[in-house]
Order: structure tokens, then C-alpha cells, then sequence
């Protein structure tokens, strides 16, 4: 999943979608902040933005070649198979879609209404 920090002076759904755009060539045309998540696991304190592009144009396309080779897509429903998936956007993808990662440990979530 695309992600990053948050610039100076942009919000977190600004961020989401410039990043969505440097990372995938993708562009956010809407966006929807759904939580904020606290995770301090293993000395390491983080807050992730959980947010979900609800419209967007594009083709998606590798950007950073010298970080990855290729975008995959998966349905929900296998994400449990891929291997390991990035802590925090495990975190994202469960409070997007409740159950996806049965087992895993959510930190604290700020649900956003």
C-alpha cells in the first residue's frame, strides 16, 4: 500500500493522495480520512492515518523503481496468503475492512466518523 509522512502545512488526506500520486501514478480525485491509529509497539510510537481513496484516475504504474519492481492486486480475501504485510498497513486494510487479517492485534483506533 502507498504511504508515507505528512508534509508541512498539508492535511493527512492531502498527504494520502500526493503520496498515492508519487508512488503510483494515480491520482485521489476524493478521499476519506477513517481513522487514526496509535501504535507504540516495540519502543517504536507511530500515529498512522488510515485513509481510503474513494475515487481516482489513472493507470498505476512503478514510480520508484529502485524501492520496488511491480503493483499487485489482490482480492480481500487472500491478503491473509500474500506473506508479511507492513505493520501499519495491516492496521489500515483491517480498520478499512473489519476481518480481512483475522487475528491480528489492532493498537489504538480513533474512528473518525
Amino acid at each position: 500500500m502507498p504511504g508515507g509522512k505528512v508534509d508541512a502545512g498539508e492535511s493527512v488526506t492531502e498527504a494520502a493522495g500526493r503520496e498515492l500520486a508519487e508512488e503510483t501514478g494515480l491520482t485521489a480525485t476524493a478521499t476519506r480520512l477513517l481513522a487514526l491509529l496509535h501504535d507504540d509497539s516495540r519502543d517504536l510510537r507511530r500515529v498512522t492515518a488510515a485513509v481510503r481513496a474513494t475515487a481516482w484516475h489513472g493507470t498505476p504504474h512503478v514510480t520508484e523503481p529502485h524501492l520496488f519492481t511491480r503493483w499487485e492486486w489482490h482480492e480481500r480475501a487472500q491478503l491473509v496468503t500474500v506473506g508479511a504485510i507492513f505493520t501499519p498497513s495491516a492496521h489500515v486494510i483491517e480498520v478499512a475492512f473489519p476481518g480481512t487479517l483475522p487475528g491480528l492485534a489492532l493498537p489504538h483506533v480513533y474512528p473518525v466518523a
